[in-house]
């Protein structure tokens, strides 16, 4: 079996075709079932190549259909079918298929995502387990738009494999409490708040994040 180095994630799998004179046949040689692709939450261009191989010395594969199948609301795939018109003898082609994955994606939450072949008498699935990985610090980060009006966006990351109590608060620039966006404990992941300044007035706003011992401090500006 091949395999590859994609961007972002090395998922890569070979289905291989058998045609035989007598009657077309397929057999699908995957890795183990067992075998587990970690994939990080908000990378784009993600890859996922099935490499097909007519091992026949005599006869042409033709219309062959790779269709996703099966996927999930995390991931957004660029594509979902392709088509191959033909495959000559001994020789093979892939069928690329990328995709991009939610920041917000559930962290040690594992996934299938599967394809049909089909085409000349063939007809088999290939099926992918991915996880998705926690982050590896705590973060907080900018807010987006920034400066904003009247709505931003407010990311941060929690690494720890239990639950950790996390406070996000939003100050005015003399320091008085506006609003509490979060006060709740927090599994493992990547997390969006949206915070809608469409009461308040115009100005400097500071944005505070407490999970456990992890403290962080941001700026942003409402401009109306």
């Amino acid at each position: 079996m091949k395999s590859k180095v994609l961007q972002y994630i090395p998922i890569s799998a070979v289905v291989v075709i058998i045609f035989s004179l007598c009657s077309l046949q397929a057999q699908s040689v995957q890795p183990e079932t067992s075998t587990v692709y970690n994939v990080d939450p908000g990378t784009k261009g993600n890859k996922i190549i099935i490499e097909l191989s007519n091992t026949s010395k005599t006869t042409q594969a033709q219309n062959i259909t790779v269709k996703l199948i099966k996927s999930s609301k995390q991931l957004k795939f660029n594509q979902e079918e392709q088509s191959i018109k033909q495959i000559i003898q001994n020789k093979g082609a892939d069928a690329e298929f990328s995709f991009d994955i939610k920041v917000t994606a559930p962290a040690n939450v594992k996934e299938t995502v599967e394809f049909q072949i089909t085409g000349d008498g063939i007809n088999m699935t290939k099926s992918f387990i991915l996880k998705y990985s926690a982050p590896k610090e705590f973060a907080l980060y900018q807010n987006y738009p920034n400066p904003f009006n009247p709505a931003t966006t407010i990311r941060y990351a929690i690494p720890e494999a239990g639950s950790v109590p996390v406070n996000l608060k939003i100050y005015d620039i003399l320091g008085r409490e506006v609003e509490t966006l979060v006060n709740k404990d927090q599994k493992a992941g990547n997390y969006e708040v949206m915070f809608y300044a469409g009461k308040y007035a115009s100005g400097m706003y500071i944005y505070r994040l407490t999970a456990g011992n992890f403290k962080s401090v941001k700026k942003m500006m409402l401009v109306k």
